[in-house]
């Protein structure tokens, strides 16, 4: 019986083994750059904006620099992300993945304007976007030392992606009537993206490599849903489903456009003399980035 028991836990080891080899799992993290599309577009509006306006109050005022602008709306950008693959060895140099990564982007930015040393507007806005891609690579491996390999790589991914952002506003300007106002957005997209890189794998011993890569990716989602809701000082409160669009807003105090993202049921129509160049608004995750990482082979 106990070699019975033996010769069996023997042939589960070799059959489990079997099963294994030439699986690996690489973990990664990666810094990487990343363009966000209309989430900054806006943000660099509103700077935009308000140099406008401050330059235009200072004009009426007939004083060059009384107002002044503090701060800044920032732009979404570069940060670091998460990865993890089960890669596979097929036959040759060649090897095939599936992965999951995390992708994560957020900032706060503030602004002010100053009339001397008194603030008398105050905005700020703070987006966030994450995705969660899904993702299928192939590998090619060339030797070029026993303990390195250069290594191709090229992919497929399918990208659930979401945003949220907070735009508020606060004047009070003496001798104005006080106002302030907060749009808040809860949007969500998925689509497909590629990727492809290069790098070099260095081996480690004991089943462990060492790995440095660089990736550029296009990914751009244009079909972004969810919900907004709006509230300022007259107690006025909206709350909107819909398709999130992309628009040119008219400022009749600087008579301007600025860019102005919008959740609406409906498409906004261009008729309006107010708004212009309406599209769907765009946010992706189109960049390059430098990944360091461990391939764990069993």
């Amino acid at each position: 019986m106990l070699v019975l028991c033996v010769l069996f836990f023997l042939t589960g080891s070799v059959q489990a083994k079997g099963l294994i080899k030439g699986w690996s799992l690489k973990l990664s993290g990666e810094y990487g750059m990343a363009k966000i599309g209309d989430l900054n577009s806006f943000g660099q509006g509103r700077n935009d904006y308000l140099d406008a306006y401050a330059k235009e109050l200072n004009q009426a005022l007939g004083e060059e620099d009384r107002i002044k602008r503090e701060g800044k709306i920032k732009n979404l950008g570069a940060g670091i992300d998460l990865e993890g693959e089960l890669m596979l060895d097929v036959f040759n140099n060649f090897a095939f993945s599936v992965g999951a990564g995390y992708i994560q982007r957020s900032v706060k930015g503030e602004t002010r304007l100053l009339d001397g040393e008194t603030e008398i507007y105050n905005e700020s806005y703070d987006p966030a976007i994450t995705a969660l891609p899904v993702q299928l690579s192939v590998y090619y491996f060339y030797n070029i030392l026993p303990s390195m390999k250069l290594f191709f790589k090229a992919g497929v991914g399918y990208y659930f992606a979401k945003s949220t952002s907070t735009f508020a506003l606060d004047f009070h300007q003496a001798g104005e009537n006080p106002y302030w106002g907060t749009y808040e957005v809860d949007i969500r997209d998925q689509g497909i993206g590629y990727h492809g890189g290069f790098g070099y794998e260095f081996d480690l011993g004991s089943h462990l490599i060492f790995f440095i890569e660089a990736r550029g990716r296009f990914c751009k989602l244009n079909n972004w849903k969810g919900d907004s809701s709006y509230n300022n000082i007259d107690g006025d409160a909206a709350k909107v489903s819909g398709t999130m669009w992309n628009f040119e807003a008219y400022h009749a105090d600087l008579d301007e456009y600025y860019p102005q993202n919008q959740i609406s049921a409906e498409e906004p129509v261009e008729v309006d003399p107010d708004i212009q160049n309406v599209r769907k608004f765009e946010a992706g995750f189109s960049g390059v980035s430098l990944k360091l990482g461990i391939r764990i082979k069993f």
